[in-house]
């Protein structure tokens, strides 16, 4: 007899446990669940052990409402096609946030890293990328990179992030590592864009699960518009299933590479706008094709920079003032 008359090793059956902590008890690695379920004091340790995991899920979940409150905003670039513009539109979208005051950091989430040319860093040793912050072992030191002559700064991809998707398998919360991570080990931006790869997938569950705003770019062809309905079927299991609250806020399409004088063109758009009008997502002004933009790119710059006063500059310029008034409510 233990003191207090509780008999160890007596086979007494522990009292069962909230549905919640039942949950999180299974939630557990397993070989320390069994180390726990074999030990005398099972119920008070597993109890002691859940209120404290309990407690931590309370103070994640309040630590994530105070830094939505401060008003971080995460815009996740996301389309479930290649050449989409994605990366030319985040590029852009930074810089002429910087121009509006806003900090901006860019997350490379696509193992194209395209962001790598865009950004001028062309630079063969890359240090830290995004495959780090994704590492189990992660402990908050992100590997950030300042680009010269702008106020934007970024976390490199590389193609090593195909396999992210495969270990985010085992990993627990494997949808939420990222939001998580935002949470442990806040980044101090105003804005983080994250340039999400073109296949849908546990990295692209971990963009709109820490995202506060979703932007959608697509190139105006009639797969993109068939496509178009599996890319919000999957925004909303993500938000259902993983109960995100609040879910984030699809901000609208935008047409890239478009042609005025391309008949298909012309006909996908018209697409957008009916699909758009009956959900209810803003379908914005296209950014037109153009060989400047691309030369931008290749020179590294925004097209801001590398031509300022071009119409596809001011295109971007009068994009991201709408998403500027869209999120900080100045409409």
């Amino acid at each position: 007899m233990t003191k207090g008359g509780s008999r160890i090793g007596s086979g007494r059956k522990p009292k069962p446990f909230s549905e919640k902590k039942e949950s999180l008890l299974i939630s557990l690695d397993p070989q320390v669940a069994r180390w726990l379920r074999q030990q005398p004091r099972y119920s008070r340790l597993v109890n002691n052990l859940l209120t404290m995991e309990m407690s931590r899920s309370i103070v994640r979940e309040t630590t994530k409402h105070e830094s939505q409150d401060s008003e971080q905003v995460r815009i996740a670039i996301l389309s479930n096609s290649g050449g989409a513009g994605k990366s030319t539109l985040c590029h852009n979208i930074a810089y002429n946030l910087n121009r509006l005051g806003k900090s901006t950091l860019l997350l490379d989430l696509d193992p194209q890293h395209n962001l790598d040319l865009f950004c001028g860093l062309t630079s063969t040793k890359k240090g830290g990328t995004m495959l780090d912050v994704f590492a189990e072992n992660f402990q908050g030191n992100y590997p950030i990179v300042q680009i010269e002559d702008r106020q934007t700064s970024v976390i490199r991809g590389c193609n090593e992030l195909q396999r992210v998707q495969q270990e985010l398998v085992l990993r627990r919360r494997r949808e939420q590592v990222l939001a998580d991570l935002f949470v442990d080990y806040p980044l101090k931006y105003d804005v983080i864009l994250m340039d999400c790869p073109a296949t849908l997938g546990l990295v692209i569950d971990n963009a709109i699960a820490s995202a506060t705003h979703l932007l959608i770019p697509l190139v105006p062809e009639g797969k993109a518009v068939q496509g178009l309905n599996g890319l919000f079927d999957t925004i909303e299991k993500i938000s259902r299933d993983l109960r995100l609250n609040p879910r984030p806020t699809v901000l609208g399409i935008v047409p890239v590479g478009y042609e005025k004088d391309t008949a298909s063109h012309r006909q996908a758009l018209a697409a957008f706008k009916s699909r758009c009008d009956y959900i209810g997502v803003e379908l914005f002004e296209p950014i037109t094709d153009s060989k400047e933009v691309k030369n931008a790119n290749e020179a590294g710059k925004p097209i801001g920079i590398y031509r300022p006063g071009h119409k596809s500059s001011l295109e971007f310029e009068r994009l991201t003032k709408l998403l500027f008034d869209k999120i900080y409510g100045k409409t």
